[in-house]
Formats: C-alpha cells, sequence, structure tokens
C-alpha cells in the first residue's frame, strides 16, 4: 500500500472514533465517506465527506542526507461536514470541535506522516426546502517517500 493511502486509512479510521461514546460531542464518525456526493434533498445527509484533492513535491523541512533518493510531498485533504436541520450551524461548529479534537489525538497518521497543519475552515448555511449547511476545513499533511514512490 502507498503512503497516501496508509494516510488515508489512518484518518478515516481516527475520525470513525468521532462518537459520543468516545467522548465527543457528536456521532458523526457513524457517517464517514470518500468522495461522496452529497445530495441536499436526501434526508440522510449528516455526514463527513474525505477528499484527497492535491498532492504536491515540497522542499524538505528539515536537513535530509538522504534527498536524493527521498521525496518530501503535502497532501491537501478537504473535510467536508454536510448537516441539515434548524440547529444546522450549532451542529456544525460542534463537529468541527471533534474533527479537530481527533486530529489532535493522531497528528502523524499512525506513524505515516511528519506533521499536519489545518489551514481553518468555512461555513455556509443556506435554505431550499430546508435548512442545510456545510463545513469544508482544508487539511494539509506532510510526508516522505522514496523517490518517485507513493
Amino acid at each position: 500500500m502507498s503512503v497516501r493511502q496508509n494516510i488515508i486509512t489512518s484518518v478515516k479510521s481516527t475520525f470513525q472514533n468521532i462518537t459520543i461514546l468516545n467522548g465527543y460531542n457528536t456521532d458523526f464518525g457513524q457517517k464517514l465517506y470518500e468522495w461522496k456526493h452529497v445530495d441536499v434533498a436526501s434526508a440522510d445527509m449528516d455526514c463527513i465527506i474525505l477528499r484527497d484533492n492535491q498532492c504536491l513535491f515540497v522542499d524538505p523541512e528539515e536537513p535530509d542526507d538522504n534527498v536524493q533518493n527521498r521525496q518530501w510531498k503535502k497532501l491537501t485533504l478537504q473535510v467536508i461536514v454536510v448537516t441539515s436541520g434548524k440547529t444546522s450551524s450549532e451542529t456544525l461548529r460542534r463537529v468541527v470541535a471533534d474533527i479537530y479534537k481527533a486530529i489532535g489525538t493522531n497528528p502523524t497518521w499512525d506513524g505515516n506522516a511528519v506533521r499536519t497543519e489545518v489551514d481553518g475552515d468555512e461555513m455556509e448555511l443556506d435554505q431550499l426546502n430546508k435548512i442545510f449547511g456545510a463545513t469544508i476545513i482544508t487539511v494539509n499533511i506532510t510526508y516522505v517517500t522514496e523517490k518517485w514512490g507513493d
């Protein structure tokens, strides 16, 4: 398996722990998807969606005696939280807090990454037939692979 896939697997595993039973504010970890399209009219739209939509080569962040044989990469992950209902804005804030907490429990994604940084989050609320909202959290994960590996 590639390092990138190992990171995504670890992110999914970590986020699936987002349950009230595990000390979080919500149970959104029970509805976690990769690259899901959400129909706004759907009754079942409360979920977290992961999208690893960009991976860039970056300069080494620390001295690397083996720089000729390694590549440093920055994976950009969009964590999209979708919900509906009268308390959508409150729910979104609670889930965002849960996601930040979960990231803090495993910032190297089981040892596959050098570091994780969060750019922040952006919330949108709207109303068609019902109130719905979404938040996008942008997460940057830096990791190292063998030259031309992933």
